[in-house]
């Protein structure tokens, strides 16, 4: 059985606020918060999450949501998911069943549908007799995924480039000042998510459904060792100005030179995540 076992739970993780149910018949509505909501947040946008509403009405009568609630497994997923990437569970920490099932006030079998997902897609691995730990970090699967970006990233960047009107220049430009005010303040996680949502605003505009999804879950990955690289005062200001010489490049429809400037901003990510760790954690 996936995760049995009678270890307990980290007590970071233990900080995590308790599930308390959804009501059915509601109204979606998307909420973007300043602090993380771990068990109610986006597989994306970590700091994002649904609520549900039951006003809604279409006249007098009550409409009924055409977005399905999140299940509990989903939010059990996103939980623990949450938790590695931001490294509130380090690397060969144990989980179990048991234990994440009490504090996220849920059964076992949501909790165990979320581990073999998360165990499928590395984020933890087999312990033995001791069920299922925090996967490390690991340098085939993280050469992997960047030698994946300098190909897709660019590709995203000139399919985007046909939807690059003056409202998305503008969301774009938004975006990189996020990123800017983040370093500013020193918000390393606060950071890793303006990276991310600046390179998902453009897998979006590239309107491809593959760049999109698969680079969903290739972020959960890389945020998992952003961390350390972005504390680098030097290297977090420098990537926000790539960031802003390829939207700049756009919005003077220099496509091939936008191209070009994302592709060198993947090479250089990689060297740079990579130098920020021992070659024992990688």
């Amino acid at each position: 059985m996936v995760g049995a076992g009678d270890g307990a739970l980290p007590a970071r993780l233990l900080d995590l606020p308790r599930w308390q149910g959804h009501r059915t018949g509601a109204r979606a509505i998307h909420v973007t918060t300043a602090e993380a909501a771990p068990v109610m947040s986006s597989l994306v946008f970590f700091r994002s999450y649904t609520v549900y509403d039951n006003t809604s009405t279409l006249g007098e009568r009550p409409v009924e949501s055409l977005t399905a609630p999140k299940t509990r497994m989903d939010q059990a997923y996103g939980a623990i998911l949450d938790a590695i990437c931001n490294g509130t569970l380090k690397p060969g920490e144990r989980l179990t069943q048991d234990s994440v099932a009490q504090r996220l006030n849920v059964s076992r079998q949501p909790i165990h549908n979320a581990l073999l997902m998360l165990k499928a897609q590395g984020f933890v691995h087999a312990a033995g007799r001791r069920g299922l730990a925090v996967a490390p970090l690991d340098r085939n699967l993280f050469r992997s995924i960047y030698e994946f970006r300098s190909a897709i990233e660019p590709l995203a960047v000139r399919l985007a480039s046909a939807k690059m009107t003056p409202e998305r220049i503008a969301e774009g430009r938004s975006l990189i000042h996020e990123g800017e005010a983040a370093v500013r303040g020193e918000d390393f996680r606060g950071m890793i998510e303006a990276d991310m949502n600046f390179h998902m605003f453009l897998y979006e505009l590239s309107g491809n459904i593959f760049i999109l999804e698969t680079m969903r879950l290739n972020w959960q990955h890389l945020r998992r060792a952003m961390g350390v690289m972005l504390q680098i005062e030097r290297i977090s200001t420098r990537v926000w100005k790539e960031h802003a010489r390829v939207i700049e490049s756009l919005a003077r429809s220099n496509v091939d030179a936008a191209v070009r400037q994302m592709q060198a901003h993947i090479v250089r990510a990689h060297v740079d995540v990579s130098a920020s760790f021992e070659p024992a954690e990688l």
